[in-house]
């Protein structure tokens, strides 16, 4: 798929840690997914909360049953003193 995710906490309000993508190539850029996308939900009864661990990602992505499917939510950025 050509993704590579990691852990952030900067862009979190509350500083919990996010699941954030951190490359998207290949057929995972074809179908729109960004860098700095969040993830969201791994297959469709496993939600990923913040403060969810990169390790524990993994161990969902391997407990899920074929096919996989995952949400990921867009980053909005906020533009603070933007007025109109």
């Amino acid at each position: 798929m050509g993704l590579r995710m990691e852990e952030n906490t900067t862009i979190s309000p509350t500083g919990a840690v996010l699941l954030v993508v951190s490359a998207s190539e290949g057929l995972a850029a074809a179908q729109g997914l960004l860098v700095g996308d969040v993830l969201t939900k791994v297959g469709a009864d496993a939600p990923v909360r913040p403060g969810t661990a990169l390790a524990e990602c993994a161990a969902m992505f391997k407990s899920t049953p074929r096919p996989l499917t995952v949400e990921f939510a867009r980053r909005v950025p906020i533009i603070e003193g933007g007025g109109g």
